[in-house]
């Protein structure tokens, strides 16, 4: 098969992978979505200028897109798992170096070429055509800006899935050496947070943004190239495997969570986060990451609406991006595992909503250490009744909407949109019921009931819904 072919059906095989999933015109919508969602962010550029530092709102926009890359390439790492227990037997053309007289460089050449462009016109063009728009209502937005920030951003994204390839191969050949290059990442990483060189000294693609010229533009190249080749050329697909044996911990931990409805669905639950990849880890990723994002929303949110709480405002948006818990437990789970059981979509959402809330004491926890520091203990008791009620209230949207597939169905846009209007309002309203008196914010209490009146109308919803297959 020439190298265009192929290339070619990788194309194809993306797409039809995707819409087959959420239909042509809900994953064709998903990119205008994101199109304006940053027409948007780019009318608030004169707010973040004002209350970040020179180069933060760029520097943040590109480190984006390098971890939106990593995400992207990540497949060599999480590849297998992924396919294995989300698609069953679906074999994708990146698999068939052994049953077609096609060598396995060329298919990971070609596969990540493939992601490159597939996804830079997914991800990548979208942003920048929602900053021309916005460029067109913000004076601070240079029209002639949108061509740099295209190779910019681009040249981010392409490092950030080049660099994802060549940690699995390295992976492949020696997880030991894997642990070893992280190791260095995070010293120098540490080492760099502590100097003065400014980030654009060390990151090739917001240097090109930051003074347009050929050499950092040709420097990330070089570095993309070498990235990737080292991925072609030693390109391993029989990953280094130890025989895994697990003492029997489900009977266990099922007498552990003996209060719940179903104690051995929510110990299944925890075993799959700890032998997954990533393990629990992703959990805490899920969390502390979100942390950061939400300190950087309080101090937009403090300059553009003055007199917030800002202990409330870290507990409503805590409340909400607690809510990506869910989507870790549901992630490689699908009904059909269950179908040869007694039990319906319903029992399993129920009892993925007790992990959840299982769960939801690590942040409950982060409450208590994080409220005082803000300066007002007394201000726990509104704090966690704004958490709760934001937190279940979310999930409930979710189950409603996604059911055991958020991580899929969130790519629809139709379902998005549906999502974001139905948390975003009551966001809002708790914010401003804060600023006269942050004990207002207690009322976000009263979202439990509406919270778990949609997961019973969720489970009931996707239980007609899913049993229609069997």
């Amino acid at each position: 098969m020439a190298f265009g072919a192929l290339f070619t059906a990788m194309l194809k095989e993306e797409w039809r992978m995707h819409s087959t999933m959420f239909g042509d015109r809900g994953f064709f919508l998903f990119p205008v979505v994101l199109t304006v969602f940053a027409a948007l962010a780019s009318l608030a550029v004169p707010v973040f200028l004002a209350v970040m530092p020179p180069g933060s709102v760029s520097a943040a926009a590109h480190i984006f897109y390098l971890i939106a890359g990593v995400s992207v390439g990540s497949f060599g790492l999480l590849g297998r798992e992924v396919m294995n227990r989300r698609f069953g037997q679906a074999s994708l053309l990146a698999y068939s170096s052994r049953s077609l007289p096609i060598s396995e460089r060329t298919i990971i050449g070609v596969f990540i070429l493939k992601d490159c462009l597939y996804y830079f016109v997914f991800w990548v063009v979208p942003a920048v055509v929602g900053v021309v728009i916005g460029s067109l209502f913000v004076a601070e937005i240079p029209f002639s800006a949108a061509p740099i920030l295209l190779v910019s951003l681009g040249l981010s994204f392409f490092l950030g899935i080049a660099g994802a390839f060549f940690l699995s191969t390295v992976y492949a050949w020696s997880p030991r050496a894997l642990a070893a290059i992280l190791g260095f990442l995070v010293i120098a990483g540490a080492l760099f947070a502590v100097s003065d060189i400014p980030l654009t000294g060390a990151f090739l693609p917001l240097a090109f943004y930051a003074a347009p010229a050929l050499l950092p533009a040709v420097l990330s190249l070089l570095l993309i190239f070498l990235l990737a080749g080292f991925s072609i050329v030693f390109v391993n697909i029989d990953f280094p495997e130890s025989s895994r044996r697990y003492a029997a911990h489900l009977p266990a931990l099922a007498r552990t969570f003996a209060m719940t409805s179903a104690p051995y669905f929510v110990a299944k639950d925890f075993i799959d986060l700890r032998r997954s990849d990533g393990g629990m880890g992703k959990i805490v990723f899920s969390f502390l990451f979100p942390v950061g994002i939400i300190w950087l929303l309080l101090t937009i949110l403090q300059y553009f609406i003055p007199g917030l709480p800002p202990g409330i405002i870290f507990a409503i948006l805590l409340g909400i991006f607690t809510s990506t818990f869910y989507n870790w437990l549901t992630e490689y789970d699908l009904f059909t595992s269950y179908a040869f059981l007694p039990v319906t979509v319903a029992q399993v959402i129920r009892a993925k909503i007790e992990s959840y809330l299982i769960l939801n004491l690590i942040p409950v926890l982060f409450l208590l250490v994080a409220i005082p520091f803000f300066g007002d203990a007394l201000l726990l008791i509104p704090a966690l009744a704004a958490f709760a009620g934001l937190s279940l209230y979310a999930v409930g949207v979710t189950v409603y909407l996604c059911g055991l597939t958020p991580n899929v169905m969130l790519y629809d846009a139709r379902t998005f949109l549906l999502y974001l209007a139905a948390i975003a309002p009551f966001v809002l309203v708790l914010i401003f019921l804060s600023i006269p008196s942050p004990w207002y914010a207690a009322a976000g209490i009263l979202l439990v009931p509406a919270g778990l009146v949609l997961i019973q109308k969720g489970g009931d919803r996707h239980t007609s819904f899913d049993e229609r297959s069997f």
